[in-house]
């Protein structure tokens, strides 16, 4: 599709503003992706009513660049008659979702004497129209026709550029209906809508374009609203759920009659493991590791650096010639993410280069060539290194990144984002101060890249993503959640780790009554949840969740949240409260009345609760118990430092407080409002290239580059 720059006009005027997007017809046969053979580039070729999509000379959207701008007075006035509310339906569209006005009395506008009635309002995600090359979070269309003398209509489209801030007042109105759009093209009445709750600027652009989509037809008048609006990210993510969700409950309720292999990527469909029966598994590992530590003599127990009672590390510490057994550490995985397989089989990839300087065309040595490959890789790191993210890092399935014998820290934009993917082992790392990033193209494979979007800050997405093993790593500071897992991830076990400095620790569940997250199985074992957290460790919705010998240092509003009905099992905890006395209880229902929740399967057994902690137990045939310290025996309190003692990177300062330079672009300061001004602990220490060597000896080494 041919893009030109056409002249802009820019013209002072007081008018009602709206957000831009794809006026999209109800066509199957196109879609947005660059690479894909239904994209943009090959729609003129599809269908001989499209041709304009390749050939067209005014196709629209354009990059609207005020070096460009001719300021042009002449050009005429818009004129808005006044807006008056109407009945509306809503829809999804399968492309976005639109508001259409029954009957042509929703208002008018004027452009250069001819009348222009609204028709219809969409919006779509991310913008199309992009500013000076920058592309925003939505784009609305206001559409407007007016009927000709020959029978055909004139279109004009008003539109408005939205970026994630306070709620936007329109979507406010429509965004409680929905949800309730359950397949697309089916219509929602919603009542009375009034357009000028759409706020008024003073500039805009004007140029004559084209539709977004095919077929493309040209001869349509844009209006830009040179103000930038804001709109909440929930509210951008209500709009895509409303799309999103009736397709991929379709796909799983299909998907489900079908025998599925386990490495198949996606939202995890078919059978799921018998919850029950793997948390059982746990505690047999468990109980073995510590009888084998208690078989040991006391000075043996004293000189043993493997036997903790950890099944996790004794599965791998105890060999003493684990550099030359790195894969062996993919076998040594417990709970739900125990098929996580990594990169085992794979050859070695060793990250030469800590640079980060092109998302899109990665050079090889860094970590991000390393992380899109297709083939299983198990990537190492030859010295200490802070790799410093320009984006999110995105993964391709079937990875390991193994930080043991180096000081690894991932900083900066996204960070790891694990999307449609399965079999990913993150081990020994450092990840902390991850910032919003986006808006640009990243790539994910080497066959593709795309657009993508403003990203949270978290520090590992898992999205869409299943046999997910995250062990031994040392999280804090990052601009959204820590860890955070949705979309119908399933398969995961987070353990090992160590969690500080941050408010929203941990969220599993992407909303309440998304239900392909009902199947989420979520491990969370041996963690130290450390200093200066608030809540969510974890915040669950749907799934079973299954939270086990963990150390929960102290938290400032609960430790365990949820909503949605999710199964919660804690056993074997150590939950020590804070000083607040309104703050003691370990458990929080969130936005749910006690008549709803008091049937949730939540139970806590053989926890250990000091300082006044309390665990609010529920569900059928569950007495709701308020357990106090004085009921803990000590020797459980024992056992419980023995297996989380090495919680977090193995051998390193837990502290991840590196300095100024991995603040987000705009961030003034860190969720808790700490100033960053230590400088970073440790320094490189370089591997000899033959000693590595001897470490990777019997295997086949990827990339080296020493």
């Amino acid at each position: 599709m041919q893009r030109i720059s056409i002249a802009i006009s820019l013209i002072s005027i007081l008018f009602c503003s709206a957000i831009l997007t794809r006026a999209l017809p109800d066509e199957p046969e196109f879609g947005y992706d660059e690479d894909s053979a239904n994209g943009p580039q090959h729609w003129g070729d599809i269908k001989e009513a499209w041709a304009a999509c390749k050939t067209g000379q005014m196709q629209s959207p354009i990059d609207l660049s005020r070096n460009d701008v001719q300021v042009i007075p002449e050009l005429g006035g818009l004129k808005f008659w006044t807006y008056n509310p109407q009945y509306a339906t809503l829809s999804n569209r399968g492309h976005d979702v639109a508001v259409d006005y029954l009957r042509g009395d929703a208002g008018s506008i004027d452009i250069d004497g001819s009348s222009f009635s609204l028709v219809q309002i969409h919006w779509h995600w991310p913008s199309e129209h992009t500013i000076d090359g920058r592309r925003y979070d939505l784009e609305l269309h206001m559409v407007h026709v007016s009927p000709q003398p020959d029978g055909t209509n004139k279109t004009a489209v008003v539109g408005v550029l939205y970026k994630y801030g306070s709620p936007d007042p329109l979507l406010s109105k429509v965004e409680q209906y929905l949800g309730d759009i359950p397949k697309e093209n089916e219509e929602e009445s919603i009542g009375e809508i009034d357009p000028s709750e759409i706020m008024s600027g003073k500039m805009f652009y004007r140029y004559i374009g084209s539709l977004t989509a095919p077929p493309c037809t040209e001869g349509i008048i844009w209006t830009i609203d040179k103000k930038i609006r804001s709109v909440s990210r929930r509210q951008v993510e209500l709009l895509k759920d409303t799309v999103l969700k009736p397709r991929l409950v379709t796909w799983m309720l299909e998907l489900s009659t079908m025998p599925k292999p386990r490495n198949l990527c996606g939202p995890y469909v078919g059978a799921h493991p018998d919850p029950e029966a793997v948390a059982h598994e746990v505690h047999r590992k468990v109980n073995a590791s510590i009888a084998r530590r208690e078989m040991l003599s006391v000075s043996e127990r004293d000189e043993s650096s493997c036997l903790t009672g950890n099944p996790i590390d004794d599965c791998w510490k105890c060999d003493p010639d684990w550099p030359n057994n790195r894969q062996r550490l993919a076998d040594c995985a417990i709970g739900f993410g125990q098929y996580a397989k990594g990169g085992k089989g794979g050859e070695f990839y060793v990250v030469t280069d800590s640079s980060d300087g092109d998302p899109v065309n990665p050079k090889p040595g860094t970590l991000r060539y390393a992380v899109i490959q297709n083939e299983p890789l198990w990537i190492v790191f030859p010295s200490n290194m802070m790799i410093k993210l320009s984006q999110e890092l995105i993964f391709n399935s079937y990875k390991t990144i193994d930080g043991r014998g180096a000081d690894v820290h991932i900083v900066g934009g996204g960070c790891i984002t694990l999307q449609y993917i399965s079999n990913v082992i993150i081990h020994n790392i450092h990840i902390h101060h991850c910032h919003p990033s986006g808006n640009t193209n990243v790539r994910s494979s080497p066959e593709h890249y795309g657009f993508r979007t403003l990203s949270d800050g978290d520090g590992i997405s898992i999205f869409g993503a299943k046999d997910i093993w995250i062990d031994h790593c040392t999280l804090s500071r990052c601009k959204d959640g820590l860890i955070d897992a949705v979309m119908g991830s399933t398969g995961i076990t987070i353990s090992n780790n160590y969690l500080s400095h941050h408010n929203e620790v941990m969220l599993l569940g992407h909303s309440d009554d998304y239900l392909p997250d009902s199947g989420m199985q979520v491990t969370i074992a041996f963690n130290h949840f450390g200093e200066k957290l608030v809540q969510r460790m974890p915040r669950c919705r749907r799934g079973y969740i299954h939270v086990v010998n963990n150390d929960f240092t102290e938290w400032e509003m609960y430790a365990i949240g949820g909503s949605g009905e999710p199964t919660i099992n804690s056993q074997g905890n150590r939950y020590m409260a804070p000083q607040n006395p309104f703050a003691k209880e370990v458990t929080k229902r969130v936005d749910t009345q006690q008549s709803k929740w008091k049937g949730w399967n939540w139970r806590s057994e053989g926890d250990i609760l000091l300082n006044g902690a309390f665990f609010v137990a529920s569900g059928e045939g569950l007495e709701v118990k308020y357990e106090k310290a004085y009921s803990v025996e000590p020797k459980s309190a024992d056992r419980i430092s023995l297996l989380t003692m090495s919680s977090g990177v193995l051998g390193n300062a837990r502290d991840n407080n590196l300095g100024m330079w991995s603040r987000g672009p705009g961030d003034e300061s860190t969720e808790s409002g700490m100033e960053y001004t230590d400088e970073m602990s440790t320094t490189a220490t370089i591997i000899p290239p033959s000693l590595f060597l001897l470490l990777l000896s019997s295997t086949t080494i990827f990339t080296v580059i020493l």
